[in-house]
């Protein structure tokens, strides 16, 4: 039992427990570099977010753009036939 107690005093003598103010400061450096990363990371959608709203709208005046050339091809057609039939008459 004696050589158990020994071993024990030997052990609690030396563990060294981390003091408050060390786990504090730990813990305050761990919180900022997550804020800094979860930062980071909502930055990065931000501009992905608004790079995909670039590129919807590109679409959309490409759609509009394409849209208005038929129409006018549509009416270049019809103007042709117009003439065409204006010559023969």
């Amino acid at each position: 039992m004696a050589a158990g107690l020994e071993e024990l005093t030997r052990q609690l003598n030396s563990f060294k427990p981390t003091s408050a103010d060390i786990v504090g400061n730990l813990q305050e450096n761990q919180s900022k570099e997550v804020f800094q990363k979860l930062l980071a990371s909502d930055q990065k959608v931000d501009q992905l977010t608004d790079s995909l709203a670039e590129q919807r709208k590109t679409v959309a005046d490409s759609a509009e753009l394409l849209r208005d050339l038929m129409i006018g091809i549509e009416n270049l057609g019809e103007n042709m036939k117009n003439i065409q039939k204006e010559m023969d008459y």
